[in-house]
C-alpha cells in the first residue's frame, strides 16, 4: 500500500517535510566526502523527492553553494533553496559581519555561486519594501507568514539596513512566471483592468498601474508568484492582513476570480 507523503509550506512554496542541510558536504563533522560522493548524495536526495535544500556562504567558504548550484540548477523551478549570509569566511576564518554593504555583497556572491537570479522581491518598489520591513519589525503586520518568518528576521534590522535592503531588491530585474499565454489573455486581465462592477470590486490598475508596476505607495504585482498573490488576497478578504483599502477590494471576490487575477499578474513582465 502506498503511503501518501505529507508536505509543508514555506512562504509560497510547498516542500517535502524533510530537507537537506549541506554543511557536512564541504566541511565540519569530520572529513567531508569527496566531491563526486557529495554529488551522488544530492542526486539521490532529488530522486527520493526532497525539495528543500539549505546551505550558507560559510559552509566550505562558498564550496557548498557552488556544489548546490552545479547539481540543482536544472531543477531550480521545483526546489526551495535557502542560504544565509552575515557569517562568512575571510582567509579561512569565520567572520561575523552584518553591515548592510557586507550583506548585499555576500548575497550577490551567493547568487553567483548558486547559479540563480531568482529573488522573489526583485523589482519591488523600495518605499513599499521598507514599509513592510518596518511593519514586520514593529510586529504590526500580523498575517501568519509575517509572524512565522518575518517578525524574527526583521527584529534586529535598523533603519539603515532596511533602506539598503529595499534599495537592493528594488534595483533587481524582475522576471515573469511561466504561466503561459492563456493567463495573459484570460478573465484575470479584465478584472485587473476594469474590476467587477456588479460586485462593487474596483479595478486593480487604479492603484497598481496599468502594467502592474506599482508606485511608491502600492507594490509591484507584475511577475509576482500566483500562489503568493492568491494567499495575500485571501488574507485581505478575511482581514488577517488588516488593510482597509484591500479588504474593500477583496471582500466580494470569488475564489475563481482571485485565481484568474493571480495567474494574469504572474504572466506579466
Amino acid at each position: 500500500m502506498e503511503i501518501p507523503v505529507q508536505v509543508r509550506r514555506i512562504g509560497a512554496s510547498t516542500v517535502f517535510p524533510i530537507g537537506l542541510g549541506t554543511m557536512n558536504l564541504t566541511h565540519a563533522y569530520g572529513r567531508p566526502p569527496p566531491p563526486e560522493q557529495a554529488r551522488l548524495v544530492l542526486h539521490r536526495t532529488l530522486e527520493v523527492g526532497v525539495t528543500h535544500f539549505d546551505c550558507a556562504a560559510l559552509y566550505g567558504f562558498g564550496r557548498s553553494e557552488e556544489l548546490l548550484g552545479e547539481i540543482l540548477k536544472p531543477f531550480r523551478s521545483r526546489i526551495h533553496l535557502a542560504s544565509k549570509c552575515g557569517v562568512t569566511g575571510v582567509d579561512g576564518k569565520r567572520v561575523i559581519d552584518g553591515r548592510p554593504a557586507t550583506l548585499l555583497r555576500t548575497l550577490d556572491d551567493s547568487l553567483r555561486r548558486l547559479g540563480t537570479e531568482v529573488i522573489d522581491l526583485a523589482g519591488q518598489k523600495a518605499g513599499y519594501l521598507a514599509l513592510q520591513l518596518k511593519a514586520f519589525r514593529s510586529q504590526t503586520r500580523g498575517d501568519p507568514d509575517a509572524i512565522g518568518y518575518m517578525w524574527g528576521m526583521a527584529s534586529e534590522l535598523d533603519d539603515a539596513t532596511i533602506d539598503a535592503l529595499a534599495a537592493y531588491y528594488s534595483a533587481q530585474k524582475a522576471e515573469p512566471s511561466a504561466t503561459g499565454h492563456s493567463a495573459a489573455t484570460g478573465p484575470g486581465k479584465g478584472i485587473y483592468e476594469q474590476g467587477v462592477a456588479s460586485e462593487g470590486v474596483p479595478a486593480c490598475s487604479t492603484c497598481h498601474g496599468p502594467a502592474a508596476l506599482g508606485t511608491e505607495d502600492f507594490p509591484r504585482l507584475a511577475g509576482q508568484h500566483a500562489q503568493y498573490v492568491l494567499k495575500q488576497l485571501g488574507s485581505f478578504q478575511s482581514n488577517m492582513r488588516n488593510v482597509a483599502i484591500m479588504h474593500g477590494v477583496a471582500q466580494n471576490l470569488r475564489r475563481a476570480e482571485m485565481q484568474s487575477v493571480a495567474a494574469y499578474l504572474a504572466s506579466l513582465p
